[in-house]
This record gives C-alpha cells, structure tokens and sequence, in this order.
C-alpha cells in the first residue's frame, strides 16, 4: 500500500495533472465522442483511492521506483495516469498508475535532466 504522508501536497499535485488531463480529455471527447459516450473524467478522490490500492510504488512497466511527492516538475519517477486505449478519456476504466517516464517515453531509458535522478538514486532516497 502507498503512504502519502503530505496529502496536501499530493492534492495538489494531482489537481495540477487533472488540469493537464482534462485540457488532452476535451480533445479526446470531440475526436471520439462514440468511444467516450457514458465515460465520465476522473476525480481527485478516484485517484486518490487509485494510489491508496497499488501494492507496491514500483512502476508496473519499468521496475522502478515511483515518486508520489517531494518530486521536481518533469521528474521522470514521479507517478502518472495512463490510459490504457489512448482515444479514451482518463476515466477511471481506463486508467493506470504508471511512472511518468514510461507514461511518456516509453521503451526509452530514463534519466531526470532537471533533478538527476536515476533509478538507483531514487531507490536510496525511498529508503
């Protein structure tokens, strides 16, 4: 189980990324409004609960460790929402908990430009 222990912090946090969602979402729903009809965005409290369930903070894709605060903007560790079929809203049927590198660059090898971290140094800083 994940432990947030600044939910402060993490509300805000996730208010910033569903803002981006909602912006990719807009589009998504006027491109596909068949696929997204009865689909409704998620919320702060689906993703809260989304975090809360995960039985580890290792990345599903990469093994890594994921960051659910004290992260930089851009970090690659910290955590995302991907949807699982990419013409679908982030609804909470189509969601996952993913690191953001592999959220966004998949299949490519990650490493923090803007606050160096790297898979080994944020295993150290977790424990």
């Amino acid at each position: 189980m994940v432990e947030i222990t600044d939910i402060k912090k993490f509300k805000k946090n996730v208010m910033n990324k569903l803002s981006g969602y909602r912006k990719q979402d807009k589009f998504k729903l006027a491109c596909n409004p068949i696929l997204n009809e009865n689909k409704k965005m998620i919320t702060y409290d689906d993703c809260l609960k989304l975090v809360q369930q995960l039985d580890t903070v290792e990345c599903i894709v990469c093994e890594d460790t994921m960051l659910f605060q004290d992260y930089t903007p851009w970090c690659m560790y910290q955590f995302s929402f991907d949807r699982l079929n990419n013409r679908i809203i982030h609804s909470i049927d189509n969601i996952r908990v993913i690191c953001w590198g592999c959220n966004s660059y998949p299949n490519q090898t990650k490493k923090c430009s803007r606050c160096n971290h790297s898979q080994n140094s944020t295993l150290q800083e977790f424990q």
